[in-house]
Order: structure tokens, then sequence, then C-alpha cells
């Protein structure tokens, strides 16, 4: 049956399927990756024996003077608190965080990987890399309690953003808690701060006999899923609930036959239900500083995470020691096994004379291996779409379905500040003699990819009135090239001009000029701001609708393909993205990616069938919100 599936898929991608399978479902089985050589592998739908690597390796990248690419800014503003001079208050403030990290293939780690794999399959090898579509990072460190004891926190949250050279950039912003532990454990002989990357790889799911059935009346009635209409919520709060669901039955799992991979058929499911009733937060997933603060239960997007990774690590030491009680009375029954074995021989020499190998010959059972301590709970978060799905969804799971996966891993800073104690400054916002002030830009949620897409460039334009009532007018403009150079870390100055009083200062406007391919532009009104940083957003995001049909119902229609056509607008131009199943080559799942408004999920859809005997039928435009298309309930 394996073979056949191969088959059918090689015949699918050598007669050709469409662009946005080539883009976002990368040729790989998710569900199948080996470890060799010390790299995580993925086999190819298209031929068993050929294999991609994924890097997992992450390392703060240099500059020219091979000081790192790394900058930590505190600062604080005073402001009048409530407390007396026996009660000192704090003024607010925060930090910036701006590092470049590159994805790195350790020396020599390709021969071996290739030659693991080769014990294992003779005749594989590894035909390249596996690209990462977009990921989200987490940063957090220890800090010691009134106890003593040391409690590890998430302190931020950013992007990462993949570069087309394989760096990529991560802008925190984080909280006056958030950068007051960071620095204090900067200060120490060994810092404690690392970074946690949870990147999202595409492709398919292997063909399953189980059916998903979800009803979203009572999903949608779920406490944690309630709460995502207000403040965002975690991926792993939504896996959490979809759990709890699974156990009231709300979600129905039908297991046709012995599948041993239930919890990968599971997480495919998930996923899809996530696409249909969630956005990532702010259109790419990462919570913003407001969002930071927002109160769940009188608990913050921080605190709930630190409460997530606590939870998490306590359930996998749980696990360990229950792993290392098994292996222990796996070792004391060999210890026994032995003793008895050389008692035997021994009294066998004794009556019969006779000098044997022993009992000796029995293997020690492995032992089992213990689960490393999990870096983080999933850090990408979603909110509620506007428009809610109704009834009950059945998710077929018989067919390769395309799919993403989360893959996690971390990265440890070290000793930063011993190599380059000038990456990190403090910045009092009251203190005159700051005559010249340091604006960062960064682009949130954006990568190398998105200038590939859909953006040509962005221009900045800060406008600063000086209290002479002279102006200082600076502009930056962004694109691919820049981009790729600056790690997506960009700066602009203004200076001190006739500005007697400190606090309007640090108070100027920005507007921000995007320049989309196809010609269409989108500017925004003048922005007052005195923070110093600026995350540029674009008004636009990516987003993937899914394709799914039902082979039976095909069959029973006698329809041999359907050519579907997506409209959507990006101001007054339309844009159409088309794709072709052929139901004749097994094709009945396919994804289509277009860019939406920030604010919108409205697009058109056109579905054009071919059925045996009877010629084409054509669904004309039909206007939708919906995340996935069924084409069971359109023919």
């Amino acid at each position: 049956m394996k073979v056949l599936q191969q088959l059918q898929f090689l015949i699918l991608f050598c007669l050709g399927i469409g662009t946005s399978i080539d883009t976002f479902a990368q040729k790989v089985l998710l569900d199948e990756p080996i470890q060799a050589g010390g790299l995580t592998l993925f086999p190819s739908v298209e031929d068993p024996d050929e294999y991609y690597y994924l890097l997992d390796k992450v390392r703060l990248a240099q500059q020219n003077n091979r000081a790192p690419q790394f900058s930590f800014l505190r600062y604080v503003q005073e402001e009048a608190g409530k407390g007396g001079a026996d009660n000192p208050s704090e003024g607010s403030g925060g930090g910036i965080v701006h590092a470049l990290l590159e994805l790195y293939l350790p020396a020599n780690a390709l021969e071996d990987a290739e030659r693991a794999l080769q014990r294992i399959h003779p005749n594989a090898h590894i035909k390249g890399q596996l690209l990462y579509e977009n990921g989200t990072l987490s940063l957090k460190s220890s800090f010691q309690q009134e106890d003593g004891d040391l409690v590890e926190r998430v302190i931020g949250f950013g992007k990462a953003a993949i570069m087309a050279n394989q760096k990529m950039a991560m802008s925190i912003r984080l909280t006056k808690q958030g950068s007051k532990i960071l620095w204090e454990s900067f200060n120490t002989p060994t810092p404690d701060m690392s970074v946690s990357f949870e990147m999202d790889i595409s492709g398919y799911r292997s063909p399953k006999q189980v059916l998903i059935e979800a009803d979203f009346d009572q999903i949608y009635q779920h406490h944690t899923v309630e709460s995502a209409a207000v403040t965002p919520i975690f991926a792993a709060e939504v896996k959490a609930a979809f759990d709890d669901l699974v156990k009231t039955g709300a979600i129905k799992v039908t297991q046709i036959g012995e599948d041993e991979d239930l919890e990968k058929a599971l997480e495919s499911a998930y996923n899809k239900l996530i696409h249909m009733m969630f956005d990532p937060t702010g259109g790419t997933g990462t919570p913003d500083l407001g969002q930071l603060s927002q109160q769940q239960a009188g608990k913050s997007i921080l605190d709930r995470a630190t409460e997530m990774l606590a939870t998490e690590r306590q359930e996998v030491r749980v696990q360990n020691e229950r792993i290392e009680d098994l292996n222990q009375k796996d070792k004391e029954t060999y210890l026994e096994l032995l003793q008895v074995s050389d008692d035997l021989l021994a009294n066998l020499s004794k009556e019969l004379g006779y000098v044997g190998p022993g009992g000796r010959g029995f293997e020690k059972s492995e032992e089992r291996e213990q689960e490393e301590l999990p870096s983080f709970a999933a850090a990408a978060s979603y909110q509620m779409k506007s428009s809610r799905q109704r009834g009950l969804f059945k998710i077929d799971l018989n067919k390769y379905t395309a799919d993403k996966l989360s893959f996690r891993f971390d990265h440890n800073f070290g000793a930063v500040k011993e190599e380059c104690p000038d990456c990190f400054r403090e910045a009092s916002l009251e203190q005159e003699m700051f005559k010249q002030r340091e604006i960062s830009a960064y682009l949130d949620g954006s990568n190398a990819k998105d200038f590939d897409k859909y953006i040509n460039f962005v221009n900045l334009i800060l406008r600063k009135r000086h209290g002479n009532g002279k102006v200082t007018t600076k502009e930056l403009k962004i694109d691919a090239s820049n981009f790729a150079q600056q790690g997506n870390q960009f700066k602009l100055l203004y200076g001190w001009n006739g500005d007697q009083n400190p606090s309007q200062w640090y108070n100027y406007e920005y507007q921000v000029k995007w320049n989309f391919f196809g010609g269409h532009q989108l500017e925004t009104d003048w922005i007052k701001s005195n923070d110093g940083a600026i995350p540029l957003v674009a008004g636009f995001r990516r987003k993937l609708i899914d394709i799914e049909a039902d082979p039976g119902i095909m069959e029973e229609k006698a329809v041999r393909s359907a050519e579907i056509k997506i409209y959507y607008q990006m101001g007054a131009k339309e844009y159409v993205k088309e794709e072709l199943l052929n139901f004749g080559r097994e094709e009945y799942s396919k994804q289509i990616e277009v860019i939406l408004p920030l604010t919108s999920n409205d697009f058109q859809y056109e579905v054009t069938w071919h059925v045996r005997g009877r010629g084409q039928k054509i669904v004309e435009k039909t206007p939708s919100k919906s995340a996935i298309l069924f084409l069971d309930d359109i023919l």
C-alpha cells in the first residue's frame, strides 16, 4: 500500500501540480523523520531514497570586527507615583533586544549524516536542505525568588525572520520586569539567557485510517476558546483545550484498523481546526508589547507562558522519573539473571567436569531514553476570527494531506557582555544631556520571503518638530537588499534643536509608505509616538486557503478534476490564483496563498468541474471568508 501511495505521488509531481504546493507544502513526509548523524531528516514523497535535512543549530552572527551582532537597550522614564519618601515608586520603562542569528551546519555534519543514513537505508542519500516557512521565538531567563529558588520566566516574544542567507533577525520589546530580569542575568558570571525557536515547516501527512468529527457549537463554548475573543491564546493552550474536547466528545475520533500514529493524526486535525477558527495574533502569531500586559483570569500573557513552561517541564520530569525507575528495575533483573547463570555454570562444572560459555549469552535490555526538558510551551498565539464556524465538521485523513509541523530548538547566548560590553546601553529618558536620539525601526513579523512574494519596498519618514519651530525630517527606504544586509536593524537619528522641554523632545511623528507588487501602494497617516522603536507592520498578510475534496463523493459524482480560482483585492486591483485538483491522480488536498488586508478575510472563489460524460460545470464567483473550501459542499 505504501509503495502504491508513493508511486501515486511520484506520478502527481511528474505530471505537474500548482505553484502553491511548491511554495508551501514541500515535497516531504512530515510524519516520518529520522535522526542521522546529529541531523533531522525527512523523506521525499517523490522518491523514498531521497531525504532533506533540517538546520537546527543557531549562533550569533558576527560583524566584520568579529563582534557579535547583538544590542540590548534598557530605558526608563520617570513618572509621578503615589509613593512618598519612605515608599518610593518606580518609573516606567522597558527594553529592546536586537540580535542577528544565523542557522549553520556544523563541520562534517552532512557527511556524518549521510553515512548514518546509509546504515539505516543503504540506497538512501541526502538531496538538500528543507527550508522553514516562518517561526516564533521566545526569550527566557531565570531569576531568584525570595525563598532562594530559581524560577525560569518567559520575558519576551518575537518573530523569527528567516533570511535568504540563512540568517534571522530577532527584535524583541521587553516589559519593564522583563528588562530588569534580563539585565541582571547578563551581570552574572554565567548569564542565563536563551531563546527558544518554534519554526514551521510544511509538507504532507501520510494517509491514515482516521476520521475526525468536530462539533463547532460545543468547541466555541470551551472557556479557553471563548477567551480568544478577548486576549491572545497560545498554541499550547489551544491544543490543551482540544484535548479536553476530545474527552468530552465535542471532537470525536473514529479509528479504522490499527494506527500507532493517532497522536500525529490528531495534530493534523488540530491544525486544520485552528486554521478555520483563529487568526495569528497581529497577522504573525506574535503578541505585541501592549498585548503582553493584557490579563486573562488575572494573569498576563507572559505569566501564562511561564506557567505553561513550568507545567511542561514538571510533566517531563515525572515521566523521566518513571523511565529511570524502569531502567533501574531492568538493570537489577539483568544482574539477578547473571548471578543465576553463574551459579548454574559452577554447579555443572563441579558435577560434570564441563566448563562452557555459561548463561551470559542473553543481552542486556537497552535503557529507555529520557526526554529532554522542554524549553518552552508553544509560543505562537492566536485570536478568534470575526466569523464563526457552525455545525459539524468532518476531517477524513485517509489521503495525503498538506500540513505544517512546528519544529523546536534553542540557543543560549552565553557571556555576550564579556565579549561586547558596548552592546549594552542604558538610557534615562529624562536626561537633557542626550543631544541626539536614535530611533530603531524593524519590520515586525517580516522576512526576506515577503519581499520575494509581495513587497517591493517600504519607506519610513520621521518628522520631528523642535522647540524653536524648525522641523527635522529623516527618511529610510527598506527593500530586499538592505533588509538582508542589515538583518532587520534600521536606525534614524534626530538631534537637539532649541528643545527646552526634555519630555516633549522625545515626541515625534512618522509615516509609512508601502509599495507592493503590481503597483499597489499603502500610506499611513502621520502617527505620533515617543517610543524608542518603530515596528513596521504591513497592512496585508499572507493567508493560506485549504482546498479539500472527499474521494468517495468525487468518485460517486464521476468528477474527473476541479479548477479552483481564488480572487482577492489589494487596493483597487483584483488578483487571481488558481489550482487544479486532478482526482485521477489522487489529488484531493491543496493550498492556495492569497494576500489580504489585516482586518479582512474576504475573497471570492470560482470552481470549474470536469465531469465524465457531462463536460464542464462552472460555479461562478462566490464570496467567502473561510480558511477551508470543501469542494463536496460546492459541487
